[in-house]
């Protein structure tokens, strides 16, 4: 508590960077970045500044864990859950939301589809964030 979180970041996305080099096949590895840089993005949209490269660098991760496995859920679940938090962010700066929204509500819908037990996509389908 009071900690800066983003004194983890870097070296946890350096420990992910040197797994993909050495393992670039791996579909874990390359969600569990976009994850780690999905919440440093978010870190960063909370102190005021552009979260947009650390969205972009995310949705990079999220879509190489898709390419690499099309039926693993959980990456359709984060970046689904990426594209929600970029849109609000568009929202609150006066930008349509709307590309980003409709591409959250595919993601989340394919990531339903796919982990029927995946009971946060299918809320997220029924009440956006």
């Amino acid at each position: 508590r009071g900690e800066d979180p983003t004194i983890f970041y870097a070296p946890a996305e350096s420990d992910f960077t040197r797994a993909l080099e050495l393992a670039p096949g791996l579909r874990r590895a390359w969600s569990g970045r976009g994850l780690l840089r999905t919440n440093a993005a978010n870190f960063v949209r909370a102190t005021g500044a552009d979260p947009t490269p650390g969205y972009l660098a995310a949705e990079s991760d999220y879509t190489r864990a898709i390419e690499l496995a099309p039926d693993y859920a959980e990456a359709s679940f984060g970046r689904g859950h990426l594209r929600l938090l970029w849109g609000n962010h568009r929202r609150d700066h006066g930008a349509d939301p709307t590309e980003q929204y409709e591409r959250a509500r595919q993601d989340l819908d394919r990531a339903a589809t796919l982990g029927p037990q995946n009971a946060l996509a299918w809320m997220a389908l029924v009440k956006p964030v």
